[in-house]
C-alpha cells in the first residue's frame, strides 16, 4: 500500500504560529529560501540563494544518520508514504525551527511526527546559503521516502 502526503508553511507562518525574530537570525529581514514547490506555494518568492545550505557531511552523511535511526511503529512497517520537514539554516550553519510541511492525517500524522523527532537530532553543521559569497538565512526543505520504516531515503536541495 502507498501513502502520501504533501504540508506547506503559510507566508509567513509556520504552522499556525508567527514566524518571529529572534537570536537564531543572523538577519531576520532578508530571508532566503531553496526553490522548492512546498515553500513556494507557502512562503511565496523569495531569494534564491546562489549556492543552497548544504550539510557539512554531505547527502551520504544524511543517510548514513538516517538509516541508523529508522522507526520502529509497527504501522510504518508495512507502508511506503513521502513526508517533507521544512527547517531553517542561518548565516552561522545552524539548523532549527523543523516543522513537518506536509499534512497527513491518522496514522501518516502521527508517522510524520516520528520522522520530525528523528531530523531534529541531526548532528553537526551545515554550510550555510550564499548568495555572492555571503552567509544568509534560509529556509531548507528534507524530503523523505519511508518504506518498511527505513529514513536513509533523503534528499534536499
Amino acid at each position: 500500500m502507498i501513502l502520501g502526503f504533501v504540508l506547506g508553511l503559510t507566508a509567513g507562518q509556520l504552522l499556525g504560529q508567527e514566524i518571529k525574530a529572534d537570536s537564531t537570525y543572523c538577519d531576520f529581514s532578508n530571508l532566503y529560501s531553496v526553490n522548492d514547490i512546498l515553500l513556494k506555494q507557502k512562503l511565496g518568492d523569495h531569494q534564491l540563494p546562489e549556492q543552497n545550505p548544504k550539510y557539512e557531511g554531505g547527502l551520504e552523511g544524511l543517510r548514513s544518520f538516517f538509516g541508523k535511526n529508522n522507526l520502529a511503529d509497527n504501522r510504518a512497517q508495512s507502508i511506503v508514504f513521502r513526508v517533507h520537514i521544512g527547517f531553517f539554516v542561518n548565516c552561522r550553519g545552524e539548523a532549527g525551527n523543523f516543522e513537518i510541511i506536509s499534512e497527513g492525517k491518522g496514522d501518516l500524522k502521527d508517522l510524520g511526527e516520528q520522522v520530525l523527532k528523528v531530523a531534529k537530532q541531526i548532528p553537526g553543521k551545515w554550510t550555510p546559503a550564499s548568495p555572492k559569497g555571503n552567509n544568509v538565512d534560509c529556509n531548507q526543505v528534507l524530503s523523505f521516502t519511508v518504506a518498511s520504516g527505513k529514513l536513509d531515503k533523503v534528499t534536499y536541495r
